[in-house]
């Protein structure tokens, strides 16, 4: 599959290795963040699935329960929002979507949000965005 244009080949594998395993302190900082790197990248991402904390039971009882507010969620799929793709494909064709997907966990200490795993090659040009 071709990069994107205005994406080098080896740019890809080094935005995936800038991702993996960065860690955020906050949903809030994590937001902000992801935020520039999509305006940067002309990139557009959505939550495909999360497991929010007050899910977690283990996340109500003190001190972690503090974490909640902070952190927000134990899992979060954001996937590639193509948006030149057909919100419906016709029938009985299945359009497969962009491949593109950052996985955004909990860490084992449970004190911070790390990115696992990303996979940003995009079966598409870069997004207009406005």
């Amino acid at each position: 599959m071709e990069p994107p244009p205005g994406m080098a080949a080896g740019q890809e594998e080094q935005a995936e290795q800038e991702l993996l395993e960065r860690a955020f302190f906050s949903w809030a900082e994590f937001s902000r963040f992801f935020d520039a790197w999509c305006q940067q990248r002309l990139a557009l991402f959505f939550v495909q699935s999360s497991m929010h904390l007050t899910r977690c039971h283990w996340a109500r009882l003190p001190p972690l329960y503090t974490l909640i507010d902070v952190l927000k969620y134990s899992y979060v799929r954001l996937v590639c929002k193509d948006v030149r793709a057909p919100s419906r494909p016709a029938m009985g064709h299945r359009e497969a979507g962009c491949p593109a997907f950052i996985i955004v966990k909990l860490s084992p200490l449970r004190d911070r949000l790390v990115v696992t795993e990303c996979q940003l090659t995009h079966s598409h040009p870069a997004c207009p965005i406005e």
